[in-house]
């Protein structure tokens, strides 16, 4: 996954490229926005440009590193996503622990909270210490779909990206390149994936 493959999503994405070329990368980014608009892969192909091998303006997603972010296979690269209805203290605490490790082979550690807004309060209280002091060298990626249940003090510690709705063009485009399915099927979901779609 590399920023490239990522449509519709231009805004998000240059905002994130700016930080790097003004060289004011932070330590924890929120990436705001409805379900299945890219945010995740935005996190990974963000995750693969730092750690990539051939690391240029883009991630290759061919070198050994990118294929084992994809993976979920790289030692420096860890994803915590809800564990039933919510994200618990007890992943919060091993979260903690795994980032005070020392790094194994990468250039920037990345650890990913797929689903922030389910953090329960033990958990969002323990990951806000993470927030405080941070581990240098290490970039925390937080992804919600609302602000609605996050804690003030945890959004204030990050930078916020915010993702738009996918147009019907942007729709059909993504499944035309990632399904099979018939130019009609194409259409009718394009027009009523509600600038939403997981392919």
């Amino acid at each position: 996954m590399s920023f490239r493959e990522i449509l519709g999503q231009e805004n998000a994405i240059g905002l994130i490229k700016q930080a790097f070329s003004r060289d004011r990368i932070p330590q924890a980014w929120l990436f705001l926005g409805q379900k299945s608009v890219g945010k995740y892969k935005t996190a990974i192909a963000l995750t693969q440009y730092l750690n990539c091998r051939m690391n240029a303006d883009d991630a290759c997603g061919k070198c050994d590193f990118c294929i084992q972010i994809v993976e979920q296979n790289f030692m420096d690269f860890q994803v915590i996503s809800p564990e039933g209805n919510f994200i618990k203290i007890d992943q919060i605490r091993k979260s903690i622990h795994w980032l005070n490790l020392h790094s194994d082979q990468s250039k920037t550690r990345v650890m990913i909270l797929n689903g922030a807004q389910f953090l329960g309060k033990e958990a969002a209280n323990a990951f806000l210490k993470t927030l405080e002091e941070p581990t240098p060298n290490t970039i925390l990626i937080l992804i919600a779909e609302s602000l609605k249940q996050l804690q003030e003090t945890i959004v204030s510690r990050c930078q916020t990206v915010r993702f738009n709705p996918l147009s019907d063009e942007i729709s059909k485009l993504i499944l035309l390149k990632n399904t099979d399915l018939s130019s009609q099927s194409i259409n009718l979901l394009g027009a009523i994936s509600m600038g939403s779609l997981k392919v």
